[in-house]
């Protein structure tokens, strides 16, 4: 285990991890319709395409903000558990490369996934996250503020919580490999779309594995980040090709 980890694995219970996700459920349901809900109104014309992607933009960020607080509470506030703790610490240069590495050697394997679960089901799948993640079509400035979100906001948050601190307690407690394949399953179930579970826990794996190889949820990251930003620019690539959703 990183020794990162290793006072976040025994300081940690149950009810800790159970605390951070009803505090994430209830901000998510009570507060974020209540913040989307403000920042509608306020809007112009809360139709127009611009004005879609800000909320949209808007509602994934406070998402991303209400997860990483609940850890800070509970992580931090309670626990008296550091950033280094969750995983935040340095790490040798070579391990960016190869996160870098990592994440265009997945996009192949997680479309060869999704292709193969649509075959299996024998259906027309259509990603629902594509339109939340382009909800006016192609636009500059749709573009660049979906990128900021994909690749910076969400892996931050989503590796700090999934891999720095989820998986660093279930393997102190399980194992290893229950602890990386347990981790991704939940990872992949949170992004809501069960046709994207096999791909997303396999993205998952890969993940806490150079977490664990590197001893440093930074890694993580880097790939998380790579590979949203590739795929959202290859999203908006297409749209602006006339591809429609």
């Amino acid at each position: 285990m990183p020794a990162a980890a290793q006072r976040l694995a025994s300081r940690l219970r149950v009810e800790d991890l159970l605390l951070i996700l009803i505090l994430t459920l209830l901000a998510l349901r009570l507060l974020l319709p209540l913040a989307v809900g403000v920042l509608s109104s306020a809007l112009i014309d809360p139709g127009a395409d611009n004005a879609r992607l800000i909320v949209t933009v808007f509602a994934l960020a406070v998402q991303s903000f209400f997860m990483l607080m609940a850890v800070v509470f509970v992580a931090q506030v309670r626990r008296g558990l550091t950033w280094q703790d969750l995983g935040l610490v340095r790490c040798q240069q070579t391990w960016i490369v190869r996160a870098v590495v990592f994440a265009l050697l997945m996009i192949p394997v997680v479309s060869l996934t999704n292709l193969l679960v649509q075959i299996i089901q024998g259906g027309n799948f259509q990603n629902p996250q594509l339109k939340v993640l382009a909800p006016s079509g192609f636009s500059w400035d749709a573009y660049l503020s979906v990128l900021v979100l994909s690749a910076v906001i969400v892996p931050v948050t989503e590796e700090i919580v999934f891999r720095g601190l989820f998986f660093a307690w279930l393997k102190g407690r399980v194992g290893l490999t229950a602890g990386a394949g347990i981790s991704a399953v939940v990872f992949a179930l949170l992004h809501g779309v069960p046709q994207l579970i096999p791909s997303l826990s396999i993205l998952g794996v890969a993940l806490a594995y150079l977490y664990e190889k590197s001893g440093s949820v930074w890694p993580s990251i880097f790939m998380h980040a790579t590979f949203n930003g590739l795929m959202t620019s290859l999203l908006y690539y297409s749209l602006a090709q006339g591809l429609e959703l």
